[in-house]
């Protein structure tokens, strides 16, 4: 039934690109043993194939890993999903950010041109020339 292989699958950290698969089996004894009327039939007629191909321990075993691994895969994706829309808003808010602060920081340096300039005229070299 495969039950001692359940739970081989591990999820990849993130720092993994791999999954352990369980070793190909080296015989199939229930096929070996079939006379071969039994195997023509397999051969013959795909719905008796797959139904004795999902008996098998083994291929039941990768199933579950692949059913898994698309489950993981498919969970990855909305969450990257959903980073991307929170990434989009965060660049958007940056941009705005960006402009005010290109806007304020120009009426600054207006404002502080006006303050030098009339720091300038507020000298007391300048004041003492004005007055002679």
């Amino acid at each position: 039934s495969g039950g001692g292989a359940r739970g081989s699958y591990r999820r990849a950290s993130s720092n993994e690109a791999h999954t352990a698969l369980p070793p190909i089996p080296d015989s199939f004894p229930d096929l070996a043993e079939m006379p071969p009327s039994q195997l023509q039939s397999l051969l013959d007629d795909q719905d008796a194939y797959e139904a004795h191909l999902s008996s098998v321990p083994a291929v039941q075993v990768m199933r579950e890993i692949l059913d898994a691994m698309t489950t993981d895969n498919a969970d990855s994706a909305r969450q990257l999903l959903a980073e991307e829309v929170a990434l989009k808003e965060l660049h958007a808010q940056a941009a705005s950010s960006s402009a005010d602060l290109r806007t304020r920081a120009a009426e600054f340096e207006t404002k502080a041109a006006q303050q030098r300039e009339a720091s300038a005229s507020l000298n007391p070299s300048a004041i003492a020339r004005a007055v002679k």
